[in-house]
């Protein structure tokens, strides 16, 4: 109960109380504590895929501060800077535009595999682990942007940001090994061994439960990474077995009342903030029409099984560390469309995923590697059908869903009836630049 009055209280405490000095000084004290925090995460960590970039904004600005969301600015719905040269938004403190994370050239033009190397490398430079948010600091994912999940384009998380939540994993590659006559496209199609998966749980564990997950990184030839998430549940189990359940980028709505703030903060970013989309991975360098299912279930295979009962991150550790190369860790089985899982119909085996690497635990991968989260919306614009065979509260986890995320769009009407600026949705294509 502590633990959930904690994550609403550093939210909602953020919100009040910011009359008493200018909202633009409250923000660069915001801004200072995030560049604090990122010197405590740990920049020791090897950054490869944002070498040398300069950070940029919206508008096209040059930041002049870390990036980093604040509750004076949106709610902390976007990561902004300040600017030089007056670009951007004028304040009394000085001017200021939104942030973009936009693809590396240089490096995503580089084939699948010399990117994993590179990747692989940084996790191998530090295997050490990063730390799980203690205190007034487990709060604080409220106060991050979540839209960032979304508009980040790299394989590394933006300088000074904090994973709150799966702060601390074990990564390693996989062989991903489609079978044959599969109906989908994109890397769901193609056999690789350039897939990276950081296995984690989204809290520390306790000895009530543990919430396992994972991110899945499939590194492409010329073009960004394709990437999504699957757990077995939000809320955990009492099963400590990390394989003991279907994992799953669908999971059901949480219970209990931090679960859902949380779920409410994401609703910054997406009007479907339980799934993640697939239509990504299913494109290819030519733009052909992608084809995906409408949600994967990673079914483990057995091969691998950790004890039942209670036991700490260290042994968690040692237990990832004795899964061998070339162990059968899931079958992947697909369901095509929200109508044929509602009708009961089996999903399909799509693939296999074997181990080629061990899992390690490493500082870089817990302090910066990223996994890019897809709008499900993204899936719902390329099948509109599939909107009508949802049930959104259920599904979603929200009264209304769209082809649409927020932010995408301005919205028609506002509260005051007056037209939409470009701070109600710095990022709608209205005012792309």
């Amino acid at each position: 109960l502590k633990l959930q009055f904690l994550y609403l209280i550093g939210y909602f405490s953020a919100t009040l109380d910011t009359t008493s000095m200018s909202i633009h000084r409250l923000a660069a004290l915001a801004l200072a504590s995030a560049a604090a925090a990122e010197d405590f995460a740990g920049q020791a960590a090897v950054r490869v895929a944002a070498a040398g970039a300069v950070q940029k904004t919206r508008q096209g600005c040059t930041c002049t501060t870390p990036c980093g969301a604040t509750v004076t600015v949106g709610l902390a719905k976007y990561d902004w800077c300040y600017t030089q040269d007056g670009c951007g938004t004028s304040s009394l403190e000085g001017a200021w535009d939104y942030c973009v994370y936009p693809v590396n050239g240089a490096y995503e033009a580089q084939e699948a595999g010399v990117k994993a190397a590179q990747i692989w490398n940084a996790i191998n430079a530090n295997h050490t682990s990063g730390t799980y948010p203690a205190g007034a600091d487990l709060g604080k994912v409220f106060l991050e942007s979540v839209a960032t999940s979304f508009l980040n384009h790299a394989d590394e998380m933006p300088q000074g940001r904090v994973k709150y939540i799966h702060s601390v994993g074990f990564s390693g590659f996989v062989d991903w090994a489609p079978v044959a006559g599969t109906p989908y496209t994109g890397v769901f199609a193609a056999a690789s061994p350039h897939v990276l998966m950081r296995f984690s749980s989204a809290k520390l564990p306790t000895k009530g439960s543990i919430t396992p997950g994972f991110g899945i990184k499939f590194f492409r030839d010329g073009r960004e990474s394709a990437n999504f998430m699957s757990m077995p549940s939000l809320d955990g189990q009492a099963d400590f077995n990390f394989f003991a359940l279907n994992f799953t980028n669908h999971p059901a709505r949480p219970h209990g009342l931090a679960l859902e703030a949380l779920a409410k903060k994401f609703e910054q970013a997406s009007n479907c903030p339980l799934n993640v989309g697939l239509s990504d991975a299913a494109t290819d360098a030519v733009g052909a029409t992608p084809r995906f299912p409408y949600e994967l279930v990673f079914q483990p295979t057995g091969k691998v099984a950790f004890p039942s009962t209670y036991y700490d991150m260290e042994t968690l550790q040692d237990l990832f560390s004795k899964v061998a190369v070339g162990t059968p860790l899931f079958e992947v089985y697909a369901h095509d469309t929200p109508a044929a899982k509602k009708a009961g119909v089996p999903p399909t085996l799509v693939a296999t995923v074997t181990s080629n690497t061990r899992f390690v635990p490493s500082r870089f991968a817990d302090d910066a590697l990223f996994f890019r989260h897809q709008w499900m919306e993204a899936d719902f614009a390329l099948r509109p059908e599939w909107l009508e065979q949802i049930d959104p509260d259920q599904d979603c986890g929200t009264k209304k869903v769209t082809t649409t995320a927020p932010g995408e769009a301005c919205p028609h009407e506002l509260p005051q009836g007056r037209e939409a600026t470009y701070h109600d949705c710095p990022f709608a294509k209205q005012f792309a630049q």
